[in-house]
C-alpha cells in the first residue's frame, strides 16, 4: 500500500497522534462508494490514553457525526470487547474491506468488525466531509 500525508494531530500543548492514511494507489476516494479496495488508517499515540478514554472520544465523535444513539451504543460495546489503552509510542492501525475492518495493535490483531456501517462510521471520524478535523482530513486524503 502506498501512503498519504501523515498529519500530527495535538490539542493544546500536547501531541495527541500521528495518522497516515495508506491506499494502494497513494490516492483516496470517496469512501461512500462500495470499498474495492482495502484503506488503513494508522494511528502513532504520542502519550497515554485509557480504553475508557479512546472509546468516549469515539462516541464523541459519533455525536458530531450524527450517529444515532443505538447505533453508538451498539458499536461502543463491539469495539470495548476489541480495543485496549494505549502508551506513548503504540500504533493502533484499522483496515477498511468491503467485508467490514480489522484493528490491529501494531503487528497484532486485535479483532475484526463483520458491520460494514460501523466500519464506515469508524473511518468517517477522519475522512467525513462532516468530521470535527477538517485540516486533518485534507492533510490524510492529500488535499
Amino acid at each position: 500500500m502506498c501512503s498519504n500525508t501523515k498529519f500530527d494531530y495535538n490539542s493544546g500543548f500536547w501531541d495527541i497522534y500521528e495518522a497516515q492514511l495508506k491506499t494502494p494507489s497513494g490516492h483516496y476516494d470517496v469512501v461512500d462508494k462500495p470499498v474495492d479496495t482495502d484503506l488503513a488508517l494508522l494511528i502513532d499515540y504520542r502519550r497515554k490514553i485509557s480504553k475508557k478514554r479512546l472509546l468516549s472520544a469515539t462516541e464523541e465523535q459519533w455525536v458530531h457525526l450524527g450517529v444515532s444513539r443505538e447505533d453508538r451504543k451498539r458499536w461502543i460495546q463491539e469495539l470495548s470487547k476489541i480495543w485496549k489503552g494505549v502508551r506513548e509510542g503504540d500504533r493502533l492501525v484499522f483496515v477498511l474491506s468491503a467485508s467490514g475492518g480489522r484493528f490491529f495493535f501494531g503487528r497484532q490483531f486485535l479483532g475484526s468488525i463483520d458491520d460494514l456501517t460501523l466500519a464506515r462510521a469508524f473511518m468517517d471520524i477522519w475522512l467525513s466531509e462532516r468530521t470535527a478535523y477538517p485540516k486533518l482530513r485534507k492533510q490524510l486524503i492529500g488535499e
